[in-house]
């Protein structure tokens, strides 16, 4: 029942919610960790794609920027390319819920969204379950009751 939901709904549903389809925020391989920690505060973000040539390389999150510290690395001197964790996966914006479902579930924090198959955009694991919780006159099968599927 709940993957037929998901299975009607599009990525592209998404952007009628501005809050839950952010803009895409990138950084290069060649820039310092500082630029990373100073881009996710600026855009009060958790995470950072790491792009070369337009192509998604790797990534930058707040976690593995965790395990730095702990490493007593300097931020200033340091560079993405030495630290970026594994890209983040990606789907095209005419793909389905159910797709993002599975990738979130395979353990993956952020999906990068594809127009064009160009990156455009970024849904996070919050941005999908705050997609289920909105209460919106636009869409009937948005909001349903997640303790029935727990």
């Amino acid at each position: 029942m709940f993957k037929d939901k998901l299975k009607k709904i599009q990525i592209k549903d998404f952007t009628k919610f501005k809050d839950l389809f952010h803009s895409l925020i990138i950084i290069t391989p060649n820039e310092k960790l500082s630029l990373a920690v100073k881009l996710m505060q600026i855009h009060k973000i958790s995470q950072i794609p790491v792009f070369e040539n337009n192509e998604n390389i790797g990534t930058i999150d707040e976690s593995l920027l965790i395990e730095i510290l702990g490493q007593q690395i300097n931020f200033d001197q340091s560079y993405v390319k030495d630290y970026m964790s594994l890209p983040l996966p990606s789907l095209a914006l005419n793909s389905n819920a159910y797709e993002a479902y599975k990738i979130f579930l395979d353990g993956n924090s952020g999906i990068i969204i594809t127009s064009d198959n160009k990156p455009s955009n970024i849904i996070t694991k919050i941005d999908f379950i705050n997609f289920f919780v909105i209460d919106s006159s636009d869409f009937e099968y948005v909001k349903f009751d997640i303790g029935s599927h727990i």
